[in-house]
């Protein structure tokens, strides 16, 4: 791997800003962005939390019915009676999810502020895990799909060993579109503001090492300011927006700037990206030309592997932006071959939902210099 030796200092950053922007079919666009620079000399880290092609019903459709032959198994079956009422269950029996007031962890870093209580036609029978919340829960509040429930597998506590304490009873979870002409899994343009908004995070607290005992003003100022932006957005999308008909795109992008030693030399720890520059380097004439083509051709290409530590991690498509002439890309193979460093990386992470056509894209760029 390549690392920097063409600067000697301790300044160095690595930050990422979140943008998220609504536009509607009439040309109108509302956007909302968060800078770490807003907060620390030194950047930080924001980011979007939840997957943006969710919000089309039928990306979430596929993926429950891509599950639906997973089994999962419901907690909490040995409280409040359910033993009793899980008596009276049998394979294949249609059962009802029901929000409740709780806290669900969806994996490591997630987790909402509801439960879904399991009933078959007596009551409850059990919690929904986390693992088959996360799948559905896009959905649940949905007039356009019906979620189908059923009994997989059952063992009452009756047919269980005399030490047992509770039965086993795992679901199936199936999907089932109504006729209606919605795209998105909000039906409200409030709800949908506030969604985008709701998920926009920071890493301030990082960086401050506040504690919550602590009197800090400046920390109280900066997240009432943060919330009172985001409130203003929704209140301004709501008031813009009558109708979710109305909007033609919902886009996300994560813009990535860093430099001195904590920037990710993406294009110079590139091993086929170089090996072409050392070519157009080592050549003349018709033999250069031939190869700045092939450099050229290899940067419009897409590759997954262009990603770093922190850039570009979970994308598939990851491109390089370009834009330059044939003298300023011979200097780009010179300085790819030298000990010189570019003096800024900066690249974005774009995830974005066209809702003229319901198709959805999801790309990093990683700008070349």
């Amino acid at each position: 791997m390549k690392i920097r030796t063409d600067f000697v200092t301790n300044s160095s950053s690595s930050s990422f800003s979140v943008i998220v922007a609504i536009e509607t079919k009439d040309g109108k666009r509302f956007s909302f962005r968060e800078d770490p620079y807003g907060y620390e000399e030194s950047g930080g880290t924001c980011s979007f939390n939840a997957e943006l092609d969710n919000l089309l019903i039928k990306n979430v459709v596929n993926k429950i019915k891509a599950s639906k032959e997973t089994v999962y198994k419901l907690e909490d079956v040995g409280s409040n009676g359910r033993n009793a009422r899980i008596e009276n269950v049998a394979v294949g029996d249609r059962l009802t999810l029901v929000k409740v007031p709780g806290c669900t962890r969806l994996g490591e870093q997630s987790e909402v502020d509801y439960a879904i209580d399991v009933r078959s036609k007596e009551g409850s029978i059990g919690i929904l895990p986390g693992e088959a919340l996360s799948v559905i829960k896009d959905v649940l509040d949905s007039d356009s799909v019906s979620l189908l429930v059923a009994v997989s597998r059952v063992t009452p506590l009756s047919k269980r060993g005399k030490n047992a304490k509770r039965a086993l009873i795992s679901i199936s979870i199936d999907v089932e579109e109504r006729e209606t002409d919605q795209l998105l899994t909000f039906s409200n343009v409030a709800d949908l503001a506030k969604f985008l908004m709701d998920n926009i995070s920071d890493d301030y607290k990082l960086y401050d090492d506040w504690d919550e005992e602590d009197d800090d003003e400046d920390y109280v100022d900066f997240e009432r300011n943060i919330a009172s932006r985001k409130k203003r957005f929704v209140s301004k999308v709501s008031k813009n927006i009558s109708s979710v008909c109305d909007i033609a795109k919902i886009s996300v992008h994560r813009e990535y700037n860093a430099y001195g030693e904590e920037a990710e030399l993406i294009a110079d720890n590139d091993s086929e990206l170089c090996r072409l520059a050392e070519l157009v380097n080592n050549t003349s004439g018709e033999e250069q030309k031939k190869a700045l083509d092939e450099m050229l051709a290899y940067i419009r290409s897409s590759s997954p592997e262009r990603c770093g530590e922190h850039f570009g991690n979970g994308y598939d498509d990851i491109r390089y932006a370009w834009n330059g002439s044939e003298s300023t890309l011979m200097g780009l193979a010179s300085r790819l071959c030298s000990s010189e460093g570019p003096g800024v990386c900066t690249g974005r992470e774009c995830d974005e939902i066209n809702l003229l056509d319901g198709t959805t894209e999801s790309y990093a760029e990683f700008d070349l210099c």
